[in-house]
């Protein structure tokens, strides 16, 4: 008697084991941020840019719901840029493990969390790159702990069978490690590498690499709000709407420097900028040449923007 219990327990611990370590983790449909950064170097120049991908909003293409991506960045080694830009839509299968991703049009298969060790992935190498190693495959299936919990991780090689390099990973919920929804093709660039440096969901925030800056997850936030964070203790633009002229106010907290004011257009292209000396003053500016619309001014501290305000021009 007590060995059947205890054949039933084993079992038991077995089932629940094997329904723990099977659950999937599906992807944030809001309320998330993938940090990444692009690092190059042509052997005299060393290039890194440091930017982020969030959602904003759904659409629905041919009856199927795609969640929108838009890039936003960023600073650079060289300086800053400001930037919010549609860059695609993915939709998930979660029954059978299958993200989606829609760009220009075209709705491709991006990460296949049914995946087994040594199943090719990613795209053969073309003829006359100079490689004969076959598709990428799949090195190893493992986990990773995010936010408690358990999820699966596929990791990816090149030179079936003996492997060389370590491309990157996929994670459940996450995507590839290569960069925010980066996705394989080998070759890796030569001196040229993405990185998925965090991921955050609602309040809680993974680091997954250390990038080149001393902020690892510093999150470059929409155009389309009205932002400000600690280093900035006022920034008001007034009258809003405006038809000819603006003033703008602020005040920084003390120590700030490297300040910068700019004027975006809806599509994130840059129309005026201006260096800040003083920590606090009002600047009045002439919109009157501007066409009726949405417009943004940001405050960038020290190269990253620390505060940003809608402005909405009607003659």
């Amino acid at each position: 008697m007590k060995k059947q219990i205890l054949f039933l327990l084993l079992i038991t611990s077995i089932v629940t084991v094997k329904a723990q370590v099977s659950k999937y983790y599906p992807f944030p449909t809001s309320n998330a941020y993938w940090g990444g950064e692009n690092e190059s170097n042509d052997g005299s120049n060393l290039s890194v840019n440091d930017y982020g991908v969030l959602l904003a909003g759904d659409t629905t293409v041919n009856g199927k719901t795609y969640h929108q991506l838009y890039s936003a960045g960023g600073v650079t080694n060289s300086g800053s840029y400001t930037t919010y830009v549609y860059a695609g839509a993915f939709r998930e299968d979660t029954v059978v493990r299958k993200v989606y991703m829609l760009v220009k049009g075209v709705d491709s298969l991006w990460y296949d969390f049914t995946l087994k060790a040594n199943d090719s992935i990613g795209i053969p190498p073309q003829p006359g790159s100079g490689t004969s190693t076959g598709r990428d495959y799949v090195y190893s299936v493992d986990s990773i702990m995010i936010f408690g919990n358990y999820r699966m991780r596929i990791n990816i090689a090149n030179s079936k069978p003996n492997p060389k390099q370590i491309l990157c990973s996929i994670i459940e919920g996450i995507g590839g490690t290569d960069g925010p929804f980066g996705i394989i093709a080998p070759p890796v660039p030569f001196e040229a590498v993405s990185y998925l440096l965090c991921f955050r969901q609602n309040t809680d925030t993974v680091q997954l690499n250390h990038g080149y800056f001393s902020y690892n997850c510093y999150e470059f936030g929409p155009l389309g709000v009205n932002t400000i964070s600690a280093s900035v203790q006022q920034f008001t633009v007034y009258p809003n709407p405006a038809a000819n002229e603006v003033a703008i106010t602020y005040l920084l907290q003390a120590g700030q420097n490297k300040v910068t004011m700019q004027l975006f257009n809806a599509l994130g292209q840059m129309l005026t900028s201006n260096t800040i000396s003083n920590s606090m003053g009002q600047i009045n500016e002439n919109i009157s040449g501007l066409t009726n619309g949405i417009y943004y001014y940001t405050l960038s501290v020290n190269g990253v923007i620390a505060a940003t305000s809608k402005l909405v021009v009607i003659h």
